[in-house]
Parts: C-alpha cells; structure tokens; sequence
C-alpha cells in the first residue's frame, strides 16, 4: 500500500510542477508581448537580450507612427531626439540585469553596474541626471505607472511622449542573465505532460500488481517503453535547447528523472513479474512413439493440448 501512496505523491507533484512551469510573464506591463505576437515568434526561443531587443524595437515603430497632431513643434522635435536615443539604445544591446528579484521579471531602473534601462537611459541623456538618481534611490524596482514623480511627468511631457508610451518602452527583467520566467511551447508541454501522466499511472498501477502479487507484464512493457520516451524527451532538450529559462530547464530535468524513476521501476515489476509466473496447467505436451504396422517402420511425435 506505501508504493501505491507513494506513486499518488508523485502523480501530484508532476501535475503540480507543469502547471507551475508553465507559468507566463511578459516582458511589458502595457503591451505585454504583443511584440512578439506580431512577429509569431515564441518567447522561449529567444535569449533574454533578444527578448527585450524585439520589444524596444517594436515599440519604437509604433511611438514613431503614431499621432503627433497635439504636440506643440517643441515637443515634436524632442520626441523625435527621444525616439533616436531609444534607436540607438537598443541598437548597443547594453541592458540591465535584474539582481534583486531572482524569480520574477521586475522593472530596473538602473542596476548594480551602472546600467540604465530604457526609459531611464532617455532621462539621462537628455540631461535629467538627478531625476535619474532620485528614481533610482526611491523607485528602482518600480512600473512607470507606479512612479510618483511630478518630475518624470514633466520630463515627459516636455519630450512629447505620454506615461503611458513610457510605460510601453520599459521592459521589465529576468533575474540574472539568460533567466526569464517565458512560456513552454505546446509540443514540449503537452509530451510532458501526457508521459507524466501515464508514467505516474504506470507505477501506480505496477505498485497494485505488487501488492497482489500479479504476474501481468505487458503493462511493464509498457511503462518502460513509456519511460525511456520521457527520459529521452528530457535529454533531447537538455542538450540540444538553448536554454534561456529556469522552467525550460526544470522540465527537461524532471522529464529524465521522472522517466528513469518510471523506466527503473516497471523493470523491477517486469522481473518480479517474470520470477513469481506459474507454468500454465491447462498446456500439457507429451513425446510418444508409433509403430506401423504395415512396413513395421517406428516414428516418434510430440503432441501438445491447449485447453480453453
């Protein structure tokens, strides 16, 4: 009865951890990844740095063709300087890197190197040093939305943009290079998730035939071929994914555990299994011998019966 419970806790913590795996942030409070949505790119495919490249870029595209009909020729130009400096930002690929919040992607203003995000990087270089600073003391971590700061609002307003095309450009940050908290493509989750599944069933089940002294070995079978499979889903990816998840990577690493755990114990079963079987009483064989009695030539044979 332990293995049976044993393999419940198992089936649970599986079913729990893909459901946690596939947790999803995006990279934009506003816009989200509506970025890569119009380029039908899947964020897990990507590097950290190639994630908030495509989502700057596009968001430039967009603030450069919007309307512009309200700002005063002040504004316009310094929208346009604005737009440039967001160019020519991106462009150099030189981002900060979330330290402080390891296991959620969060805004960083500027981080331990000295690294400006976006939003803050356009403050800088249109000479607003110290609102720069007084962000970075007093709202690091924060939304633009969640800023408050007369300040940055006149910033913004002086350069033409809105808060909210502010809050468009700001990325927010895995914690620690090549980390993001991104999405499992559906082919990798749904093998996942559907090798979990029987696997966990297996030992379920192969834990029951234990217990009852069952001697059945297809299921065995079954459940080691089913275990190499995930076993080999997992070290497929591991070596050959180019890893820019922790989730990814958790996956991968709990597909060939879960599938050598499987693969290990249908094979005890099977040999159990195999060692406990009876002979069957309803097949008998008997070897006899013949003479005939025309030539007086003598023949042996062999007969088998099957009952059923």
């Amino acid at each position: 009865m332990k293995l049976v419970n044993l393999s419940f806790v198992l089936l649970f913590l599986c079913v729990s951890f893909i459901g946690t795996s596939m947790s999803y942030q995006p990279i934009n409070a506003i816009i989200g990844d509506k970025s890569l949505d119009v380029l039908g790119i899947d964020a897990s495919t990507l590097s950290e740095q190639e994630r908030i490249t495509i989502h700057l870029s596009y968001v430039e595209q967009v603030l450069r063709s919007a309307k512009v009909n309200r700002l005063t020729r002040k504004q316009r130009k310094n929208r346009l300087k604005a737009l440039d400096l967001l160019h020519k930002y991106w462009t150099q690929g030189n981002f900060p890197v979330n330290l402080q919040y390891p296991n959620e992607r969060k805004p960083c203003f500027r981080d331990n190197n000295n690294t400006l995000c976006a939003v803050g990087y356009l403050v800088n270089e249109t000479g607003k040093e110290i609102l720069v600073d007084e962000i970075e003391k007093n709202m690091n971590y924060a939304l633009i939305e969640e800023m408050d700061s007369d300040a940055l609002i006149n910033w913004a307003e002086e350069n033409g943009l809105t808060l909210k095309e502010c809050a468009m450009i700001q990325p927010t940050y895995g914690g620690g290079w090549g980390y993001y908290s991104g999405t499992i493509s559906f082919g990798n989750a749904f093998a996942s998730s559907s090798l979990s599944g029987i696997n966990a069933s297996s030992m379920i089940v192969g834990a029951m035939h234990l217990n009852n002294n069952r001697t059945g070995i297809a299921l065995p079978i079954i459940g080691i071929g089913t275990g190499i499979g995930q076993a080999t889903l997992g070290a497929f990816n591991m070596r050959n994914y180019q890893y820019n998840s922790i989730n990814h990577k958790r996956l991968a690493m709990i597909n060939v555990g879960l599938g050598t755990l499987t693969t290990l114990f249908n094979t005890y079963v099977l040999v159990n299994s195999i060692k406990n079987r009876k002979p069957n009483s309803d097949l008998t064989w008997n070897v006899y011998g013949h003479q005939n009695p025309f030539n007086n030539q003598f023949a042996m044979g062999i007969s088998i019966n099957k009952q059923f």
